[in-house]
């Protein structure tokens, strides 16, 4: 899934969860973050859901092109390596 928002933060998070979710049962298991220009902290919570999902049938999520903010919050709340973010090349 190729996340086409700029910005995700709390006002868009429910919609991008249902996008997400909806991406994951369907077996797309990459999520592109490549135009994602900011994130707010809500958008873990949605990629910790994501993650569940994907397990839930027995498959990762992968994330690329996170912005570095996203892996900045990732790193403060314990998540990076849970999430297993891939930044920007």
């Amino acid at each position: 899934m190729k996340v086409q928002a700029e910005k995700l933060n709390s006002e868009n998070a429910m919609a991008f969860k249902r996008e997400l979710l909806a991406a994951v049962a369907d077996g797309d298991l990459t999520l592109d973050m490549s135009a994602v220009r900011q994130a707010d902290s809500s958008v873990v919570s949605v990629l910790l859901a994501g993650r569940r999902a994907a397990q839930e049938r027995g498959a990762e999520l992968e994330v690329v092109s996170a912005p570095a903010k996203l892996i900045e919050l990732a790193k403060l709340y314990g998540t990076l390596e849970l999430l297993g973010l891939k930044p920007r090349s």
